[in-house]
């Protein structure tokens, strides 16, 4: 089992999730906990179902708006990203 923990700080935008997802198929990452993505639930849900395709997507909401974004947190397990 792969574990990548990342302290994101931001995942908007489609160039960043492409790089995570090229880097989650090199490590072969079986589980991911990414820190800090700045994202609401519903957003980081379509990330998910998109472009990684995990299975156990758990987002938590972030607090805040614009520069004061903090707190996201989520797990990702058994990934489909090939």
């Amino acid at each position: 089992m792969n574990l990548i923990s990342w302290n994101y700080r931001g995942l908007g935008n489609r160039a960043t999730v492409q790089v995570l997802r090229k880097l989650l198929h090199e490590k072969d990452a079986s589980m991911v906990f990414l820190m800090e993505t700045k994202l609401k639930t519903a957003q980081m849900n379509k990330v998910n179902y998109v472009a990684l395709k995990y299975d156990g997507c758990f987002p938590v909401d972030c607090v805040g708006s614009g520069h004061n974004r903090r707190g996201v947190v989520f797990v990702m397990e058994g990934g489909d990203y090939g």
